[in-house]
């Protein structure tokens, strides 16, 4: 399972859903995410470039697209963003494996 960080903006018509709606916005994802064979992890508002942070696990990059694709393409968002996630293990094994990985740049 791969894990993902994902940030959006809400729509003003999201925000006033929201402020005068009683259902949970964690339930309605975390029912899309199991339906995928995912699982939330986390959901959070944020101040700044985003509104939304949401931390979800995933079988692969094919079914986090695919809810989230859905979620965007609803109009209730925007600037949906996904960054993929590697364990601390995983990014050291990269870094050790790029030593051996050979680069030549442009022009170079």
């Amino acid at each position: 399972m791969g894990l993902y960080l994902t940030t959006a903006r809400l729509t003003p018509e999201s925000f006033k859903a929201m402020a005068t709606g009683a259902q949970d916005r964690r339930e309605v994802l975390g029912d899309m995410m199991s339906k995928v064979g995912g699982k939330l992890l986390g959901y959070y508002f944020a101040f700044g470039d985003s509104d939304v942070v949401v931390i979800s696990e995933a079988p692969d990059n094919v079914s986090i697209a695919s809810m989230l694709m859905a979620v965007a393409g609803s109009g209730s968002v925007s600037d949906v963003n996904t960054t993929v996630l590697m364990s601390y293990e995983e990014g050291i094994e990269a870094i050790k494996r790029s030593a051996g990985v050979a680069y030549t740049p442009p022009g170079g």
